[in-house]
């Protein structure tokens, strides 16, 4: 967690840095536009949900990395499963505070446990495309 902490304050610093961050987080939550794209019929109306001040939130069934059946001390085989989730779609912000947004809830999302606060599940970061899943 300190890790992630510190790559964060780096990218925050130098937004150059920020596509090597992503880079470096666990491959197990990377999830393809494409795969998002297709479980959203290309971010169609009847999966739409909400929107906030940084992006549009969409529900949709996707395979991704299920968290919940890792074991103890032995290597993670990392199952799949699907299920329902929630997309965030953020939007590209001239100012940056999109990007930089989008980096501190994977940070965040990614080491916070806490029977309140959803888990990540998995991320898009092709540029222009950032999506928590």
């Amino acid at each position: 967690m300190l890790f992630h902490f510190l790559l964060l304050q780096l990218a925050l610093k130098d937004h150059s840095t920020l596509y090597i961050i992503i880079r470096l987080l666990e491959e197990h939550l990377r999830i393809g536009f494409d795969v998002i794209k297709s479980a959203t019929e290309n971010f169609a109306e009847k999966y739409f949900i909400g929107k906030g001040g940084y992006g549009w939130v969409y529900k949709a069934e996707l395979e991704h990395f299920d968290s919940s059946v890792m074991e103890g001390d032995k290597e993670p085989k990392l199952p799949r499963r699907r299920s329902t989730v929630a997309i965030k779609y953020i939007l590209h912000r001239e100012d940056k505070h999109g990007e930089q947004g989008f980096f501190k809830e994977i940070d965040t999302l990614s080491s916070c446990k806490h029977p309140n606060i959803v888990c990540l599940l998995g991320f898009c970061y092709e540029p222009p495309h950032m999506i928590l899943v």
